[in-house]
């Protein structure tokens, strides 16, 4: 999802106004990525797009952090970059900090869902809010893709009101090949022709609330029967 939105995001730039340059790890090492799938590399390759090796892992990880923080602040010494615009929690709070130390006239972040919301410990959380006060103070915007993440944000006081704002993400339906007739699919699940279908799409994670989706179609039964 994170890869998918900041290629579209690079993608789209308008290249007469902005020179698009990508930074991340080579081997875009985030638990769960399938090694047949298109890294960012790969896709910043395809876009035409200059990209940036820069070792990063998502657990934390003291010393290689730190290492991985000097050689990003090397990278935004020599690259005076105008704007940077961070994504995800460890590179949203390296990124950041690394920036505003460096003197980028403007700094963007992108949580693309926080770190404490996720089933954790209280002290865990707590720890993660703790971080991302510390990293809002050197940011000059925070984009929140979603009312639920605009909310969250403004709840737990990451960053200030007014340095919130509210884009949501999208995809490019045009990419989305479907191959199901709905009418052999219903046959296949027993129901008739003539009866909607209502589908969700989303991983099984809580992120993705899959429990939300049977309360609604719960209440729906009940107020149509």
């Amino acid at each position: 999802g994170v890869k998918r939105h900041i290629t579209l995001l690079a993608g789209h730039l308008d290249r007469e106004r902005f020179e698009g340059v990508g930074c991340f790890p080579p081997q875009d090492r985030v638990e769960g990525v399938a090694p047949n799938k298109e890294s960012f590399f790969e896709a910043f390759e395809r876009l035409g797009i200059r990209a940036i090796p820069l070792d990063m892992y998502r657990e934390i990880r003291p010393l290689q952090d730190l290492w991985t923080f000097l050689k990003l602040l090397c990278i935004l010494k020599k690259e005076r970059w105008d704007i940077v615009h961070t994504h995800s929690s460890k590179a949203g709070f390296l990124g950041r900090v690394a920036a505003r130390m460096i003197g980028v006239p403007v700094g963007v972040h992108t949580p693309n869902a926080f770190a404490f919301d996720r089933p954790h410990s209280s002290l865990l959380n707590f720890f993660y809010i703790f971080l991302e006060k510390i990293a809002g103070y050197f940011c000059d915007a925070l984009i929140a893709v979603s009312p639920s993440e605009e909310q969250l944000a403004r709840q737990s006081g990451v960053v200030s009101p007014g340095k919130i704002v509210r884009i949501c993400n999208g995809i490019d339906l045009e990419e989305i090949e479907c191959s199901v007739d709905p009418r052999t699919k219903k046959r296949a699940l027993g129901i008739p022709e003539e009866s909607p279908m209502v589908l969700t799409i989303g991983r099984f994670a809580p992120q993705k609330a899959p429990g939300v989706f049977i309360k609604a179609a719960e209440e729906v039964l009940a107020q149509n029967r």
